[in-house]
């Protein structure tokens, strides 16, 4: 039987060529960068679990990617559905439950996307794409300096 995904909280996300992109949560934004388009959307992917994992069930996720525009259900564990227009996913099998992994941010051992910590470093949030806030940046601290 489909599960209907509510669209609250509003998320979507931009990821563009050169590995940045924008993740917005019901209205603000926040910049993204990695190392490549993989790990930004492993990013992003992670993100929303945890937020998924916050209000106790999948949510709903429109993507603007490189090549097309999309809707996701992202579950609380990390398992990725393409959404059905009337906004349901699919049942899973929980053989057929396939969750991506990707780099700590720290120690670049792979981690599940389902993990808010690495089993192997103890990072929080091993798989945090969000670009330093611009008082953090390198070019920042340059101006403040002179």
């Amino acid at each position: 039987m489909p599960t209907f995904i509510p669209a609250q909280p509003r998320l979507s996300a931009i990821v563009r060529p050169d590995a940045s992109g924008e993740l917005t949560i019901s209205g603000t934004s926040r910049p993204l960068i990695a190392a490549d388009t993989a790990r930004l959307r492993a990013g992003i992917i992670a993100r929303c679990a945890a937020i998924g994992r916050q209000v106790g069930r999948p949510v709903r996720l429109t993507v603007v990617d490189v090549d097309a525009t999309y809707q996701l259900g992202i579950h609380p564990d990390a398992f990725v559905q393409i959404l059905n227009p009337d906004g349901t996913v699919d049942d899973a099998s929980d053989d057929k439950r396939a969750i991506g992994d990707s780099p700590c941010r720290h120690c670049s051992k792979p981690q599940s996307l389902e993990y808010n910590f690495c089993t192997l470093c103890g990072t929080k949030a091993p798989h945090d794409v969000e670009a330093a806030p611009a008082s953090l940046s390198g070019a920042s601290r340059g101006r403040t300096a002179q």
